[in-house]
Parts: structure tokens; C-alpha cells; sequence
């Protein structure tokens, strides 16, 4: 079922909206202006089934990640973007919305409700806090078929997915999780734009079944908002700008640092 955002996919009471809508609304629509030059369109969708299929039957994929499979945990609500070429599906991408009521969302992990559902084992992570309350989100659950990597979808799929899930949400922070090689590359500050990566699990990961080095990626709404809004001028600024010369991985910025 596609996704309609003119209409609030949560029924619930949102608090005062901070006025990012022409910010948001300006940097997708530079985001879709980019994305038309490489010959790419998209989908959104609340069924994340659509999604679990398509990772699941990938070339190369590693497996599916439970805290987007409707089937293995329960989702406050979620979305995916389905990216295509000539009509075919060829990378994918999922958003999952998460309120935090009387806990942070360091203690949904713990607790171990992001990857399971109830009776859940519960995580150890190497992060003491709570982390944030309110209304946030956790993004990934990224697949890019082999031969359209390196184009620059892996940096265009979370920042324009995010832009997404902040404006029909009403976000106050957001999450994801990177594996080491992927930090290591650089890519939880560069392409992904984290204003903090934090060691969450260095042990044993229940949804991967083996050891597992993995990395918290906090946001802020603020940081994130300035950073599209600073990118929108950017693509806006040279018609023949494509994804791959917006994507700092893809021009090199990791071997600066």
C-alpha cells in the first residue's frame, strides 16, 4: 500500500511543529531532481512485507534485520522506499517509528524490543544512558543491488528517507546502527551525516547469530534540518550535479580524514 503524506500516519497527539516543512519540502524536491538525472524513481510504502522480500532475495544479502520484518517485531508504525530503474526495484531502504514514553530509546534496546517481540531476550550494550524520549525513529535496513553501487544511492537513501520520516513524525531525534567496516569507512559521518557514532555491542548479536561490533548513530533534528537545507543549495547550485558528486564517499572526502 503506497504511503500517503499528506495525511498523519500516526494517530496519536503531536506536540507543536517546528516550522522545517519549506526547509524539507525544498530538499526533497532537489533530492527527487537529483535522483531524475541518474534515471532512478521510487516508491513509498507502510508495508514493510514489500520490503522483507525484496532484501531477502538480493545478491550478496546477509540476511534480513528483524527490527524492520512485521513478522518478527511490532512497529509503532513504519515505512519503506522502494528505489527503481526501468520499473525494477534495485535498492531499498526502511524507516521505523519509535515512541518513547517513559523510557529512552538506549532502553528499548536493552530491553531487546527493537529486534524481537515479547517474551524479549535482553541486549547488553556498551551505552549507559537512556538516550532520547519522545517521538524518534530508526532508520536502515539498506540494500542496494551490487551493480548500481557506487553511485552515490548509499548517501541519497538515508538523508532523503530521514527528511521523510522528520516530516510525517514530527521527529525530536533519530537513530541507526552501522556495522564496523562500515564506520570505519567513514560513512556513519560522511555519507550518513551522524552527529555522534557511539560503540553500542562489541559480543554476540542474537539477529546476526555470531560476534558483532556495531555502532550507534545518534541525530539531531536541528543539525539534520541545516545540513538538508545547506544540500539543497548545493544540488541547486549546478544542474549537472549528480548523486555520485554529492556523496562525500563517492568523492573520496573518507581519505581526507
Amino acid at each position: 500500500m503506497a504511503l500517503d503524506l499528506l495525511k498523519p500516519v500516526v494517530e496519536i497527539s503531536l506536540p507543536p511543529r517546528i516550522t522545517y516543512e519549506p526547509i524539507l519540502n525544498d530538499y526533497q524536491s532537489a533530492m527527487r531532481d537529483l535522483l531524475d538525472r541518474d534515471g532512478f524513481t521510487f516508491e513509498l510504502d507502510d508495508d514493510l512485507r514489500g520490503w522483507v522480500k525484496f532484501v531477502a532475495n538480493g545478491p550478496r544479502n546477509t540476511g534480513v534485520n528483524p527490527l524492520f520484518d512485521p513478522d518478527q517485531t511490532d512497529h509503532d508504525d513504519a515505512f519503506w522506499l522502494a528505489l527503481k530503474q526501468d520499473g525494477k526495484t534495485v535498492a531499498a531502504i526502511a524507516s521505523r517509528y519509535i515512541e518513547c514514553i517513559g523510557c529512552g530509546y538506549y532502553d528499548i534496546v536493552r530491553e531487546g524490543r527493537l529486534f524481537s517481540r515479547p517474551p524479549c531476550e535482553p541486549l547488553s550494550i556498551l551505552i549507559g544512558g537512556p538516550g532520547a524520549s519522545g517521538r524518534t525513529c530508526h532508520n536502515g535496513g539498506q540494500y542496494i543491488v551490487p551493480e548500481y553501487r557506487k553511485l552515490g544511492l548509499s548517501w541519497w537513501l538515508p538523508n532523503y528517507l530521514r527528511s521523510v520520516s522528520i516530516q510525517i513524525w514530527n521527529l525530536s531525534s533519530a537513530y541507526s546502527m552501522v556495522m564496523d567496516g562500515v564506520k570505519r569507512a567513514g560513512h556513519a559521518h560522511l555519507n550518513y551525516g551522524a552527529q555522534r557514532v557511539l560503540p553500542m555491542i562489541d559480543g554476540y548479536f542474537e539477529p546476526t547469530g555470531q560476534h558483532e561490533r556495531i555502532w550507534s548513530m545518534e541525530f539531531d533534528i536541528p543539525a539534520l534540518v541545516a545540513r538538508m537545507r545547506n544540500e539543497a543549495l548545493t544540488i541547486r547550485s549546478d544542474g549537472n550535479k549528480k548523486m555520485r558528486d554529492m556523496a562525500p564517499m563517492s568523492r573520496g572526502e573518507h581519505r581526507k580524514h
